[in-house]
């Protein structure tokens, strides 16, 4: 934790994971090739539950921000489908406009969202489908119709490549919509959950959408 990395000194749950990554590592090692010794693998304690959320206020503040920078208009498009859909980040960025093999797909004649690909393994995250919010679907096809005169098939897409992962435009949209560092794409999922709260709608519901 005391190395400097890309985006400043590694934290406590970077460590963490990290850790995991090698105990399982070494742990399949053994299996295969039974080592004398099984190394331990101590891990740092779990860091605290993230519960920020956004207002309607500062997430429209986000996507503003995001859409009036020409370098970022495709975090405007993750913004609203994560606010509108409770996805996961990892499956956002990976939607596309017909069915796939690698990632989740919109399917706009039926309304409805697929957040896994076809071949996918199914994970504790599940990423069931889900139906398209009413407010996300004019946007999906009036995105859906310029992407496919460009011959763009990813939903986010910058200069009509894939979007891997949301690092400066990100943070960039945060500074300009003064929200506070503590702000992730994660949180957008936070987000979904919390307005389906504050509607009322029950926690099974919720957990389903």
């Amino acid at each position: 934790m005391q190395q400097i990395g890309r985006r400043g000194q590694i934290k406590e749950g970077t460590a963490r994971k990290d850790l995991e990554t090698l105990r399982a590592a070494l742990k399949f090692y053994h299996e295969e090739q039974p080592l004398s010794a099984l190394p331990i693998v101590k891990l740092p304690g779990k860091p605290g539950r993230r519960e920020e959320w956004l207002t309607r206020k500062q997430a429209a503040a986000l996507i503003w921000a995001a859409w009036r920078n020409p370098e970022a208009k495709h975090l405007a498009r993750f913004a609203l489908i994560i606010f509108y859909s409770g996805t996961r980040p990892g499956a956002v960025l990976k939607l596309q406009w017909q069915a796939s093999m690698q990632g989740g797909w919109v399917d706009l004649d039926n309304n409805k969202l697929y957040r896994r690909g076809e071949n996918e393994q199914e994970t504790k995250k599940k990423r069931t489908p889900a139906p398209i919010h009413k407010h996300l679907i004019p946007h999906l096809h009036r995105w859906r119709k310029s992407d496919r005169k460009a011959g763009i098939n990813y939903v986010i897409h910058y200069e009509g490549k894939p979007v891997n992962k949301l690092r400066r435009s990100w943070r960039t949209a945060c500074n300009t919509a003064k929200l506070s560092q503590k702000i992730l794409p994660h949180t957008g999922s936070h987000t979904a959950a919390t307005w389906l709260m504050q509607a009322g709608v029950s926690p099974w519901e919720a957990a389903g959408y």
